[in-house]
């Protein structure tokens, strides 16, 4: 049930390269812009704020009521996932594993997460309802072999998921490939949805900080880096990004998942 994803996995054969690389933190070095038409207004947006994905997970015994998050698809084999934290989707705090949710005394996990896709690729967005776990109560998310509470990632399966209102736009795989050197005090941006915060035509917010500790080093014992950067609730599984202005050579594969934590 924790541990659903192994690394031969074919499946994830290029998502895995991610939670095995010495990172938590997705990143890209595109420079590429999105051109399109609003009105009589060209836009000019960048691809990265258009993958991030704003995530609810509402309480099963009152769903007005919930944990927010972030997330982006990336596209294995003709398979969507969505790509979040093990915290977001589960519901407990990592890595403590304790409810974020309760009443009374009665400690609380999600059962759905509602995705909040577009409807076009800058603006408007439509909300679909996921199961997290099967009729047996399995959670359907696949996780690194190390289990959720080590490395705060997972892969939600979006198989079923077929609706001509909304656009699919999943991140890109191929920036893995990137020619591209990290080292502490690079500029790192993340891109997702702090609560309580509106951008306009429902895009995310963008904050920058800097790659805190070595990335060839592990961090507790597990393959991943601190960033220092002013997070906010609401912003966990985001996506993020380092740009580069020269070419640089490569030691550890790009992408991964997002975690806000860190440094504040």
């Amino acid at each position: 049930m924790w541990h659903r994803l192994c690394y031969n996995d074919p499946m994830i054969e290029r998502w895995k390269m991610a939670v095995t690389s010495k990172a938590i933190i997705l990143f890209s070095a595109a420079m590429s812009v999105l051109f399109s038409s609003y009105g009589q207004k060209q836009m000019h947006v960048d691809p990265l704020s258009c993958t991030s994905l704003m995530l609810f997970c509402p309480n099963p015994q009152n769903p007005q009521m919930g944990l927010q998050g972030t997330g982006f698809v990336v596209t294995q084999n003709g398979t969507n996932y969505l790509i979040s934290n093990w915290h977001v989707l589960s519901g407990r705090a990592w890595p403590t594993m304790k409810a974020e949710m309760s009443m009374g005394t009665n400690q609380i996990v999600p059962t759905n997460v509602i995705i909040y896709f577009r409807k076009t690729p800058i603006g408007g967005c439509k909300p679909i309802l996921e199961s997290l776990y099967d009729s047996n109560g399995v959670a359907l998310w696949f996780e690194h072999q190390l289990g959720g509470t080590n490395i705060d990632v997972v892969a939600l399966p979006l198989p079923s998921i077929h609706d001509d209102e909304i656009v699919i736009m999943p991140l890109d795989l191929g920036l893995a490939e990137t020619d591209i050197l990290l080292g502490p005090a690079m500029a790192v941006s993340i891109i997702g949805f702090p609560r309580y915060i509106t951008i306009p035509n429902d895009m995310p917010l963008w904050k920058t900080g800097y790659i805190a500790s070595d990335p060839d080093l592990d961090n507790g014992g597990f393959p991943r880096f601190l960033v220092g950067v002013n997070a906010r609730p609401g912003m966990s599984g985001c996506a993020g990004a380092w740009w580069l202005w020269e070419s640089r050579s490569c030691r550890d594969c790009i992408l991964c998942a997002a975690t806000c934590g860190g440094l504040t």
